[in-house]
């Protein structure tokens, strides 16, 4: 099997999700960071473009709020879309086992 198919009624773990988008935002924290530390990109916060080190403290301190938003709206995806997942597949196996009676 290529992928690995949640066929059961748990929810994905919201701590993985967390995590997940934690580490998928470094890249571009860092990224961020780097080009508003030299000046290159500016960071907008409330509504001022700021700079330097304030730029790069601000970014830091945003992530684990940035991974917070992303990783609960897409653990209530997941959450849902497995609990509809699993409805389905209730409705089907019904359907299947009154059919063969």
């Amino acid at each position: 099997m290529i992928y690995n198919l949640r066929m059961d009624n748990r929810p994905f773990p919201f701590k993985k999700m967390f995590w997940a988008c934690t580490f998928a935002a470094i890249p571009f924290s860092i990224l961020a960071a780097i080009l508003a530390l030299f000046n290159i990109v500016p960071v907008q916060f409330n509504g001022v473009d700021t700079y330097g080190w304030k730029a790069t403290i601000i970014i830091i301190l945003y992530l684990p709020f940035w991974s917070l938003i992303f990783g609960g709206l897409t653990w209530m995806v997941l959450n849902f879309g497995n609990l509809l997942h699993n409805e389905f597949l209730k409705l089907i196996k019904k359907k299947h086992s009154n059919s063969e009676v």
